[in-house]
């Protein structure tokens, strides 16, 4: 297993990616980007994100999780050492991430509105907030998964706000909110 910095894309551990490599890969913070941060905010990263008191996850440039408080990790009903490294949709349980090319390489994953305002936040530094946001579950007992997100650049790393999430069932098109884990 290779580590990369989520914010630089430096090599932390492992060996160089080979071409149609399957490796997996896991993220931290290499030591320069971890002082910059630092420096910028003034705190350690994992008590910045504690912090925050709202679900927030941090994204790298390929979208995978980077940290996540544990607000986000209680929401999502799992470890933060489980998640770190996944992309959204394998979190979120998207039905597209099951498909062979995976989260964020299918033909799908163009429209995603995570993606999207993620993608957006790195390239211009724009921040949003309340962006409403749904995906298929991978379970079709479950329906959708409806969100209100935000994203914001702080720090040189994007982080993901969970505003609000919801459970749609397709039985009887009921909303649930969602105060336990998705799984």
């Amino acid at each position: 297993m290779r580590t990369i910095c989520a914010s630089c894309g430096a090599l932390l551990r492992g060996e160089g990616e080979e071409a149609g490599s399957t490796e997996l890969v896991s993220h931290g913070l290499c030591p320069d980007c971890a002082r910059h941060f630092l420096a910028v905010m003034g705190i350690p990263l994992d008590d910045y994100l504690e912090g925050l008191g709202e679900p927030v996850i941090m994204l790298s440039r390929d979208g995978r999780i980077g940290a996540l408080n544990s607000a986000a990790a209680a929401l999502l009903g799992r470890p933060p050492e489980v998640v770190r490294g996944l992309f959204c949709g394998d979190v979120f349980e998207c039905e597209h991430a099951l498909l062979e090319e995976g989260c964020g390489r299918t033909v799908h994953c163009s429209g995603c509105t995570i993606r999207r305002l993620v993608r957006d936040t790195w390239r211009t530094g724009r921040t949003h907030a309340g962006v409403g946001a749904t995906l298929r579950h991978q379970d079709p007992e479950v329906g959708r998964i409806a969100m209100r997100i935000g994203t914001e650049l702080r720090g040189g790393v994007v982080f993901l706000t969970l505003e609000d999430l919801r459970v749609e069932s397709v039985d009887d098109g009921s909303n649930r909110d969602r105060k336990e884990g998705l799984t």
